[in-house]
């Protein structure tokens, strides 16, 4: 699933796969990528354009976010711009960013 939304989400900036601060056992995959630009709800359109082409079910589309559906998997992708009352180092050169959460249930590992 990891590899699944950071192929869809390639081009829109720096990866950074956040599942390993979640706590084990959770079936969750958390992914987020820091852009040079303001990021957009086209961003966000043009990643659940691709994980449609892989067979996932478009689902509610609000002006932040987008859901999509694949099985028992579920997942949001939101954009936002990073305001500078926001500003920290590790966000410094960025000014905007992507993020995608996707639950579901879990197989044997």
């Amino acid at each position: 699933m990891t590899a699944e939304m950071r192929a869809a989400s390639e081009g829109l900036g720096v990866y950074t796969d956040l599942n390993p601060k979640l706590m084990t056992g959770i079936c969750m995959v958390s992914a987020r990528r820091l852009s040079d630009r303001v990021t957009t709800m086209q961003d966000a359109h043009l990643v659940a354009r691709r994980l449609q082409q892989r067979g996932w079910k478009l689902g509610l589309v609000g002006p932040y976010t987008i859901v999509l559906t694949s099985g028992d998997w579920h997942a949001t992708l939101a954009v936002s711009d990073i305001p500078d009352q926001y500003w920290v180092p590790e966000l410094a050169p960025y000014r905007g960013v992507f993020v995608a959460v996707a639950t579901g249930k879990c197989g044997r590992r």
